[in-house]
């Protein structure tokens, strides 16, 4: 197994409605539902890295409120430790729309699709309509 990778996660909340993209076939755990987020690189913070791979994958501007949940998970391919923050667009990209793959989905919606197993927690605190209780909390 290889070393564990750092990664960030930027779950952004708008009126009620989560971003969420697809996964393409090109890459690891393609077809599968997923938050915009990457590998984080030194000596960028966690938040750092969340606001540069959103804005890279989605061409949006985010502002992280606060760590929403962290969790550590060995797939097949990679070890990965992954902070998931909770955001809110930056007032000059509320009226943008966000690239594809990427849409707005309302949060009871979620449960409609199917995202990697590390992501698990954090969609069922996602429809529960209360972040606030993340393991974090």
């Amino acid at each position: 197994m290889s070393l564990t990778e750092c990664v960030s996660v930027a779950v952004i909340e708008h009126q009620n409605c989560v971003l969420v993209g697809k996964r393409q076939q090109s890459q690891t755990l393609a077809g599968l539902a997923e938050f915009p987020g990457g590998k984080r690189f030194e000596p960028e913070s966690s938040a750092e890295a969340a606001i540069r791979e959103t804005l890279e994958e989605t061409g949006l501007n985010i502002v992280p409120i606060r760590l929403l949940d962290q969790t550590t998970f060995s797939y097949d391919h990679a070890n990965v430790e992954i902070d998931f923050w909770l955001c809110r667009l930056a007032e000059e990209s509320l009226s943008l729309v966000p690239q594809e793959p990427w849409q707005w989905v309302p949060r009871h919606l979620l449960a409609e699709f199917e995202f990697p197993a590390a992501n698990q927690q954090v969609v069922r605190l996602l429809i529960s309509d209360d972040p606030s209780k993340s393991t974090l909390a």
